[in-house]
């Protein structure tokens, strides 16, 4: 049985017959965390790509001032 990513404690009692650690439940706890938090990501990439863009524009903005400033 193949689970790929899936695996939770239900799915190791099923498939290993034994009950799942602790560290195992606390470790698929904060997988769950990250992978709930990533799905906004896209948004937080694209607020990224913005801010980048901006920053670029505003360097841009200064380097051919101090061009028509030096002139």
């Amino acid at each position: 049985m193949n689970v790929g990513p899936q695996w939770s404690p239900i799915v190791w009692k099923q498939v290993t017959d034994s009950s799942p650690g602790y560290h195992f439940i606390k470790l698929y706890e904060e997988m769950e965390k990250q992978l709930s938090l990533s799905k906004s990501q896209p948004q937080a990439q694209a607020n990224k790509w913005k801010r980048k863009c901006l920053l670029l524009t505003r360097l841009l903005y200064l380097k051919v001032c101090q061009v028509i400033l030096w002139k």
